[in-house]
């Protein structure tokens, strides 16, 4: 029974091939945590992130070295919590009938090629809700997708980005069908004197825009709102803050992921009024709105400043970003030492995004099982390095 998985590989890559070319775009462009290696199922990895210094000290000449400043180095850390496995069996009269008709290795092949797309369609949408929580702004419309006219979507999440300090090189856009088919109508990429590129033209592909690279993605989050409209700050709250005080507003639910708009704030991309993400849910009558860093950004937010929720709204969360942004930790599941029921097993490896399964063999009473199996968890870096384009 050496061979039960090795005369399989073909069949198997032919599957992935398949897959790979479903709308994935986060877990190409996202960041690969290689320290999830060596970590088991629910155990914690961490990473260092260096201190923020508020200012500079200034220099005096002494003769006095200065003294040592003692920081606390924190950190983001990501935990494989979620590990899942399709099954593809058939009993041998399955495996007769479908070989007397000629249909058996198409029937495997198409098999494989849905529990790789399950799986990796799992992942695709557990990226795409984490980067909603971890956002630090949003602009455009609820229920309105972008790029409808123009590109002014790519200058919003330039502007985003540039103000909080993102890296310029390796950025990312992923965006739902809806803004691909927005941004398909546009002679500005369209037309190849206007382009430069016929890469949309003849090949449906975007390429880059204004500094980001496009891709389309069936895991963009629809992100409902929730009940709550209105509210007011409390107390003076300067640029920079994350934690702002609010008076319980109508009562209503709030989410994480919705967003506030301080109503003196209109420092937002082309005038527009700011949104800032909530980074957790509320159900108290009053408490702490807490927002992702950089925080409150170029204007203050006043005591009893109106902000807005936008309640019950719902839209796409299309998403800009640079790799750091966002952490994918995957890894096949570990094997006992000493062995298990398996007859055979097999890492593949997805030779497009780079994820790798383990595909295993049992044999059973009269029948035979395969299983495509996985270990995942998926956190969010630098805030400041991510941001929503509505849809």
């Amino acid at each position: 029974m050496a061979n039960t998985l090795t005369n399989l590989l073909p069949d198997i890559y032919a599957a992935l091939e398949v897959v790979s070319r479903e709308m994935v775009g986060f877990i190409p462009n996202c960041t690969r945590n290689a320290g999830v290696e060596s970590a088991a199922q629910g155990e914690t990895v961490r990473w260092p992130v260096a201190p923020t210094v508020a200012s500079g000290t200034t220099l005096t000449p002494s003769m006095t070295i200065p003294a040592l400043n003692d920081v606390t180095i924190p950190n983001r850390t990501i935990t494989l919590n979620t590990a899942k496995y399709v099954p593809v069996s058939f009993n041998g009269e399955e495996q007769k009938g479908l070989g007397n008709a000629g249909i058996y290795n198409n029937i495997v092949q198409q098999s494989f090629e849905q529990g790789f797309r399950v799986l990796i369609n799992e992942m695709e949408v557990a990226i795409g809700t984490a980067a909603v929580l971890g956002a630090s702004r949003g602009h455009g419309t609820a229920g309105t997708a972008p790029f409808a006219s123009d590109l002014t979507g790519f200058g919003a999440m330039k502007e985003i980005l540039d103000y909080n300090g993102a890296p310029v090189a390796n950025r990312k856009l992923v965006i739902d069908g809806k803004a691909g088919y927005n941004l398909a109508k546009l002679t500005q990429l369209t037309n190849v004197n206007q382009a430069g590129s016929n890469d949309l033209l003849r090949n449906g592909q975007f390429g880059r825009v204004l500094g980001f690279d496009v891709s389309e993605s069936a895991g963009v989050k629809l992100h409902t709102a929730g009940t709550q409209t209105l509210s007011d700050t409390v107390g003076i709250n300067a640029v920079g803050t994350t934690t702002i005080a609010y008076d319980g507003g109508d009562g209503g639910t709030q989410l994480a992921g919705d967003l506030l708009e301080f109503t003196g704030d209109t420092t937002g991309p082309g005038g527009t009024t700011n949104k800032y993400v909530l980074t957790r849910a509320l159900t108290a009558a009053a408490g702490d709105w807490i927002i992702a860093k950089p925080g409150l950004v170029r204007v203050s937010a006043a005591h009893d400043e109106g902000v807005i929720i936008g309640a019950s709204s719902t839209w796409r969360a299309n998403m800009a970003f640079t790799p750091d942004f966002l952490v994918l930790g995957c890894r096949p599941p570990a094997r006992p030492v000493d062995g298990d029921a398996a007859l055979d097993a097999k890492v593949v490896t997805d030779p497009n995004t780079g994820i790798s399964f383990l595909v295993a063999s049992y044999g059973g009473f009269m029948a035979h099982l395969y299983t495509i199996s996985i270990l995942w968890g998926v956190a969010t870096g630098n805030p400041a390095h991510g941001a929503i384009l509505l849809g």
